[in-house]
């Protein structure tokens, strides 16, 4: 019986929390900014598959008005974790 539970919680904490494979890339962070924007068009190829919906639409003034609806989620090893919404 508990190997049988073992393995039914296994499977949910797989479903709830996927494991996203561990890649090292180094970030510039303005810890001024209010939140943090990443161009999608230069993001590396790998990333692209995780993007999301963002917490909340944004609209940044870069350049012009430049809407956001998307988001990558990034855990740095001195930042902690990060939202980073994508731009197109």
């Amino acid at each position: 019986m508990f190997e049988k539970a073992v393995k039914v919680f296994t499977a949910i904490a797989a479903c709830v929390n996927p494991v996203v494979p561990e890649v090292n890339q180094e970030f510039l962070l303005d810890t001024g900014a209010g939140r943090n924007l990443i161009s999608f068009c230069t993001t590396p190829e790998e990333f692209k598959e995780h993007v999301i919906d963002a917490p909340e639409r944004i609209q940044f003034a870069t350049g012009g008005v430049k809407p956001s609806s998307e988001a990558l989620n990034f855990q740095g090893s001195l930042s902690g974790n990060n939202t980073f919404y994508t731009i197109r």
